[in-house]
């Protein structure tokens, strides 16, 4: 009886180790990701311009170009008059 109380002994402090290992590592864990959902907000990239194939470009300055054109040359026709 005496070695199974040595043997439950030697469980229970082993116990007691492993849990004072995992608590100091979830500390150590604790520490380490508080701060996270504010990392996470300062380093997430923020686009600030976009590359397009220049025949994309092209094509939309057209399409600028036709769709406010005569309206530019309306208006600056009426600049001249004036």
């Amino acid at each position: 009886m005496a070695h199974n109380g040595a043997t439950y002994a030697d469980c229970v402090a082993s116990l007691r180790s492993s849990l004072d290992f995992l608590s100091s590592s979830v500390a150590a864990l604790d520490a380490g990701v508080s701060d996270l959902p504010r990392l996470a907000s300062v380093l997430r990239p923020t686009r600030h311009f976009e590359l397009i194939p220049q025949p994309t470009l092209a094509a939309a300055e057209a399409s600028l170009r036709d769709e406010i054109g005569p309206q530019i040359a309306l208006l600056l026709d009426r600049a001249d008059a004036q």
